[in-house]
């Protein structure tokens, strides 16, 4: 990803990428706005200048990303996924354990995510195999009604011929 867009991402870039829609940039679930909405609270919070001082503290998009985002389960960041791999290594946070008592309820909720997408991928196995029986089932009959037009293109062309000839023969019972 860092190659086509010609930088490394932060982990809310990537969050941003992975959670809200390309079509409209809204986010895909509740979860994920309720996650970014916090994300947004928290980094004002910690740009805020020190008292005496005008300056916007700096603030580390990744480390507030890590201590707050969505928590640290099985060497997977929320929002991040495997991909966090590819940034570094979630053990040179320091205070990421998942043993506190934010991060271990962000990681229940990682979890329900889990199941959730885990189902999610079961429905949409589901539907691509209804779909090719569908597909398949149209086939069939596709190919059933080219035989029967065939059919009855034939028996068409017959009645003709054989209509044709009785009237040539002059026979009037048409």
């Amino acid at each position: 990803m860092e190659q086509s867009l010609g930088k490394k991402l932060t982990y809310y870039e990537l969050f941003i990428r992975n959670h809200t829609k390309r079509s409209d940039g809204l986010f895909i679930n509740e979860k994920a706005k309720a996650v970014n909405d916090d994300l947004i609270q928290l980094r004002e919070e910690m740009s805020q200048p020190e008292e005496g001082s005008s300056e916007p503290q700096p603030v580390d998009d990744n480390e507030v990303f890590v201590q707050n985002g969505g928590g640290v389960k099985k060497s997977r960041l929320y929002g991040i996924g495997s991909e966090i791999s590819t940034y570094c290594s979630i053990a040179s946070f320091s205070g990421t354990s998942p043993a506190t008592g934010h991060s271990h309820e962000l990681e229940d909720k990682l979890q329900l995510m889990q199941e959730e997408n885990n189902l999610l991928r079961d429905q949409f196995k589901d539907l691509q195999d209804q779909h090719q029986k569908i597909q398949e089932k149209n086939e069939k009959m596709q190919e059933e009604m080219r035989k029967q037009m065939q059919e009855m293109q034939r028996q068409m062309q017959e009645q003709m011929k054989s209509q044709l000839a009785a009237f040539f023969r002059g026979d009037n019972d048409l």
